[in-house]
């Protein structure tokens, strides 16, 4: 099988890179602290502030996901019902689709962070 780099095998590499670049940060974070003999509480304040920021992206890359999801599917409405003539996204359609999940996200994220937080799984601190 033949990897086209232009047309989507970028995706097939982007899994066990991040792992394997995460798991290099986590081995320098713990060798850092090991013989330097740093206290855990700064260690557990460094390590709790990059889990805030994979959060982040992880939540930022999953809902441009979901937004390019809703826009190709509007898109292939349109085209099925013949407003459209060509596949190129209108400009309102993108507005729609951004504006839409993210009022989602903000109705939705507050019970669903409840839920999965404290009554599903109880996180341990670092």
């Amino acid at each position: 099988m033949v990897v086209s780099w232009q047309t989507g095998g970028k995706p097939a590499i982007s899994p066990p890179l991040g792992f394997f670049v995460a798991a290099i940060v986590a081995i320098l974070l713990i060798f850092h602290r090991v013989p330097l003999h740093l206290r855990p509480a700064p260690v557990n304040r460094t390590f709790r502030s990059l889990q805030v920021l994979t959060a982040a992206f992880l939540s930022y890359s999953h809902g441009a996901n979901d937004a390019q999801k809703t826009m190709a599917a509007i898109t292939l409405a349109l085209i099925a019902a013949g407003d459209l003539t060509t596949f190129q996204v209108p400009i309102w359609v993108v507005v729609l689709s951004a504006v839409t999940i993210a009022f989602g996200t903000y109705a939705g994220a507050g019970a669903f962070i409840r839920t999965l937080g404290w009554s599903i799984h109880q996180a341990p601190s670092l």
